[in-house]
Order: C-alpha cells, then structure tokens, then sequence
C-alpha cells in the first residue's frame, strides 16, 4: 500500500519514499551538529536537490559568507596538527588572459598563499556562486596553481589540504613549492603541467608582486530566500500544522521560490538589512567565529535572528499571530553552534545568555566553547 505525505516546501503529496532528510540550516554550514528541530523528514528529495542549488546555494557560495567562513575558521584553529580551512574568494581576475571558454579567479590561502583556479565558464546564471555550476565542476574542476608565502612548514601543509579540501577533483600545479619525492607507487600531490598548463603557470608568475584586479558579481537580495526557508522550517518543527496553515506559511513559501526580487517584497514578508552598521544586536548575541541563533518574542511577533559566524545579521519574523507562538514560547532563547569544533549547545534563554555575555553569570558549556578559541592577532606575519 502506498504511504503518502506532503512535501513541505512544494506542498505536493508524494510517496514517503521520495523524501529525505533535510538539514534546515545547511550541512556546509554545519548544520549535521545541530539538534533535530533545525532538520525535517518532510521534504521531498527535488525540493531538497532544488532548494540546495539555488536558496542555499547563492547565501552559502558567495563573495561575503565564503570570506566571513574562512575568518571564523581561524577563531578555532588548532596550531598542533595541519588540518583543511576554507579559503578567501577574492574574485574572478581581470589581468590575466584566459581563453573566451575559461574564467581565472583568485583565493587567499589560509595566512598566507596565493591560488588561482581555472575553470570553464558555466552559464551566467551561475555567476554569482563561487565556483560556478556546482554539478559541472563534478566533471571538471580545471586547473589550480599554488603559491606559498609562508616558508612554515605547518602553513605550507594547510595550504595544500586546503586546495585539496576546496578544489576537489582539480589538477594542482605547483608554482612555488618544492616538495619531496613520494614513495614508489604513491602519486604525487601536484600534477604535472600540460602545455596549455605550462603557459598559464608563466602567466600567473609575471603576476607574483603585482596588483590582482578582481571582480566579484553579488545577487542583490541572496540572503532573502535563504531566511525565508529558514523560518518555514523551523516554524513547522516549532508549532506544527496551525503554523503551517496560516497564511503567513505560505507567504514564506512563496518569498523563498520566487525569485524576482520585486515580486518577493510583495509577499507581507519583512526582510530586515542583512548589511548594516549597527553593532547594538551584535554586542549582546553574537559570538565571532560562531553561528548564534535567536527566538525572540515581540508584541504579537516571534522574530527569527541569526548571527552567521558572528558576523553579518539575518533577521525575520519567523510567525506573525500570537496564538501560535506564545503557548510554546514565554521568553526568548538562543543556540550557538561552532562547527569547527563540533559544539552545538541550547537553547539557552536569553536573559541568561546576556547576563553570561556581561559576564555575570555562567554558562559551563559556553566557558568551555570560549575556551577553545583562538587568538587570531597572535598568528606569525603571512610572509615569515
């Protein structure tokens, strides 16, 4: 007998082998360590494949997340054993010659190395995730080409985990380090470069000691979708159906499919500034290197807030009619997350959490999170 559900983002009902498990707040994110209200069993594996692409997707593989990911790394480094870190995307270059198929963009190195990664072109509606179409670049990754600033060992080490980490299945081409011979049978880290290789390497070390011209085109409004998915999900594992029949549901619905910008701020829902210069929020719930999410009840609103690696703010009402929310929420609460160090802890109420940040109380598990930071102004210059 077929067992039918309905799929909470297309609202179509399907059989019960067509769903798989989504991480509300994505897995590259670190989204596998949270606890399972930030997951849902009920969506089906197209919205899943769909929603990853294209609402995750443009929020996680841009200019802004990418470099704030690799910052926020360092926050929790361990200087004992060399270990991957994400890298900072500086952009596609514009002082190289490439043919009118391939794109050059350029990576910052974890402290210090310079990467460039040629690839195909893909299709311009790609062009605002790094990296490009992520399915094309499971075929073909190009063709990246590493220098080292950094004569430590240890920082040589990271650099080449992290091409391998963040370039998967790239031919790597060496174009400053020398390394030692493998054992018979083992390959080699870098590839040997071809003739078209061979000429980009020439090119790229005229460009050692020159100004880099880069450019990075953003999609006005990336966060918007993500946020809206976001408060969809995490307002069904809240409230359950009387959350998911109101109409502010489906209005969530509809911002993070559609995605014109001017048609989604027609939907009645409030997308607050995720680029501003107000620091007041920040000071008293963000945690730099970790994500900080936050349920905070307003008058007839329960708000949505989200501190990405501690830095940039997204913040939404998450339900909009008291009646759902206030039985199951009487004051606010917050969770932080360090996926670097596998630390999830919450929900912690807020009252508590502030008066831990203005350090009059304690919280064990956050002492031991604060514990396991690391002081970045302390790191060797990028060129000893």
């Amino acid at each position: 007998m077929t067992e039918l559900k309905k799929c909470l983002y297309c609202t179509e009902e399907k059989d019960i082998s067509e769903f798989s498990l989504e991480h509300i707040f994505p897995d590259s994110l670190g989204g596998t360590r949270f606890s399972e209200l930030f997951k849902t069993r009920n969506v089906c594996a197209r919205c899943n494949s769909i929603s990853g692409l294209f609402i995750d997707g443009p929020f996680i593989k841009n200019f802004f997340s990418q470099n704030d990911k690799a910052q926020a790394a360092l926050r929790f480094i361990d200087l004992k054993k060399p270990s991957p870190l994400p890298m900072q995307y500086m952009g596609g270059l514009k002082n190289i010659e490439v043919s009118n198929t391939k794109v050059c963009e350029f990576w910052f190195g974890p402290h210090g190395g310079l990467v460039y990664h040629v690839r195909n072109k893909a299709d311009k509606k790609w062009d605002c995730m790094i990296g490009g179409n992520p399915i094309g670049k499971k075929k073909d990754n190009g063709s990246v080409y590493i220098y080292a600033q950094n004569a430590n060992e240890y920082w040589v080490a990271v650099l080449l985990l992290s091409c391998l980490d963040t370039f998967d299945g790239a031919r790597l081409i060496s174009g400053n380090i020398d390394l030692p011979p493998v054992p018979e049978g083992e390959k080699p880290y870098f590839d040997t470069p071809n003739e078209e290789e061979q000429k980009m390497l020439e090119q790229i070390r005229r460009l050692q000691g020159v100004v880099h011209n880069g450019n990075f085109p953003v999609q006005v409004g990336f966060e918007q979708r993500f946020v809206a998915k976001l408060a969809l999900g995490l307002g069904v594992n809240l409230f359950g159906e009387k959350f998911l029949a109101s109409s502010y549901s489906t209005s969530l619905r509809n911002a993070m499919w559609e995605k014109d910008l001017e048609k989604r701020q027609g939907f009645g829902v409030q997308f607050y500034k995720y680029f501003t210069d107000d620091n007041s929020l920040a000071d008293l719930f963000a945690i730099d290197g970790a994500h900080t999410i936050l349920f905070y009840p307003q008058e007839e609103k329960l708000f949505l807030m989200a501190f990405i690696y501690g830095r940039k703010m997204l913040m939404i009402p998450l339900a909009i009619e008291k009646s759902i929310w206030e039985p199951n929420i009487k004051e606010g609460y917050i969770y932080v997350a360090a996926p670097q160090v596998d630390k999830f802890i919450g929900p912690i109420s807020v009252s508590e959490y502030v008066a831990y940040k203005g350090g009059i109380h304690k919280i064990p598990a956050m002492d031991d999170l604060m514990k396991m930071t690391f002081d970045v102004s302390t790191l060797p210059k990028i060129t000893d």
